[in-house]
């Protein structure tokens, strides 16, 4: 009778053998890790996509379905009445749709948008997002994520995809606030469980933006507010900020006293940069009129993401005055080096992070140093909203110390 044994050891002996090669081949993903220690932050998820140089013909948006008729192969050079007429149009929005008859469907949005681009063509900032918001009317007989898919890029500041946003929004019957809701995050920003973190962003952001152009503040704070995301409703309130809050202004209301307080205080550039020249340490502490909590962490938040243009140690040395002074706290500095970070394109060296004394400052280092553009905003927030939020049962023990 024959046996077993010689079988068995094969059997064995294969095992093993592909037991090592499945942890050769995924030990890239088995190792990425960002330890967090008490840092209310999601770990980032490692995933097959790396940051692309940023030059205008490197394709930094989302897939497109291969039977998109708005998208055209990328072309070496374009001809001169492609783009180059729109810095002569005199009725921008009727010659531009006239312009798209003629051009979309020979050479594809994209390839304006690139052509642009290249040749270096200044367009106002409403003349920008009109790309955007007559694509959506050009292209009204094709399904809305086709408008998404061309112009969901990372160049000119997004300007085109919030005109589209919008422009899909308009060309849509009237909706609930549900209803509207849920079309967003099914057929515009859809693509939240991709790696394609940086354009989702820019999505929600961009939805804001036109609550903004065709809302009150509060309503469309309310609007921004209705699903209960943190991240969601974060980025929705920075749009609605950065089309109605008054940079210019000299005081610091209505953010003071407003919701999602870090994203209205991060538009007040002006005031900051005024600050800066008045060298005014630490503006965000009031002695006659105290921030709220959730106020005073969304304005040092924002202070620091002013400081993006100075150098990684100057910004340790600058948030380390939260754990010194008398009203300052671990929480404070924390979120001081996370509007710094939230800002600052990283030398992707983890080396640089062990400058930091405190291992949650130099995990939040690494957290920032490792996200680059193309990360899952599912499992990675944008905004560290633990930081920038607080709960009531939290207000209310921070009411009863000061009682």
């Amino acid at each position: 009778m024959p046996t077993l044994k010689p079988v068995l050891v094969i059997a064995f002996t294969v095992t093993i053998i592909f037991s090592f090669l499945y942890i050769a081949v995924h030990w890239h993903t088995l190792t990425v890790k960002v330890s967090k220690h008490s840092l209310p932050r999601a770990s980032i998820q490692p995933h097959p996509y790396e940051p692309k140089p940023a030059t205008s013909t490197d394709w930094t948006g989302i897939p497109i379905a291969s039977n998109n008729p708005l998208y055209k192969p990328q072309v070496n050079t374009y001809p001169d009445q492609f783009c180059l007429p729109i810095l002569q149009f005199t009725n921008f929005t009727a010659q531009l749709h006239q312009h798209y008859e003629e051009w979309i469907p020979k050479l594809g949005f994209n390839n304006l948008l690139d052509c642009i681009v290249q040749n270096n063509i200044k367009l106002k900032q409403i003349q920008l997002e009109q790309l955007g918001v007559t694509l959506a009317k050009f292209a009204k007989l094709y399904p809305p994520k086709y408008v998404v898919q061309v112009s969901a890029r990372n160049i000119l500041d997004y300007s085109p995809f919030y005109g589209a946003i919008w422009g899909i929004i308009n060309e849509q019957p009237q909706m609930t606030v549900s209803e509207l809701l849920n079309f967003i995050d099914e057929e515009i920003c859809y693509f939240r469980d991709g790696p394609y973190g940086r354009t989702w962003v820019a999505c929600i952001h961009g939805v804001g933006v036109g609550l903004g152009d065709v809302l009150d503040l509060d309503t469309a704070l309310q609007f921004c507010d209705h699903k209960h995301d943190s991240d969601w409703s974060f980025l929705c309130a920075a749009g609605v900020y950065s089309r109605t809050i008054d940079d210019s202004a000299k005081e610091w209301a209505p953010c003071d006293e407003l919701p999602f307080a870090a994203a209205c205080f991060k538009v007040r550039s002006q005031m900051w940069k005024l600050l800066e020249k008045l060298q005014q340490i630490q503006p965000c502490y009031r002695r006659d009129h105290p921030f709220t909590e959730e106020a005073l962490r969304g304005c040092v938040w924002a202070h620091a993401y002013s400081l993006h243009m100075h150098p990684l140690p100057y910004a340790d040395r600058f948030c380390q005055q939260y754990l010194s002074s008398p009203e300052g706290s671990q929480q404070l500095y924390l979120t001081c080096l996370d509007g710094y970070f939230h800002q600052t394109t990283f030398n992707r060296n983890p080396e640089i992070c062990m400058t930091f004394s405190f291992p949650a400052a130099q995990d939040l280092c690494m957290y920032y140093a490792q996200l680059g553009f193309y990360f899952n905003p599912t499992i990675t927030p944008w905004y560290n909203f633990p930081l920038l939020e607080i709960d009531q049962p939290q207000q209310q023990e921070q009411h009863q110390e000061q009682q």
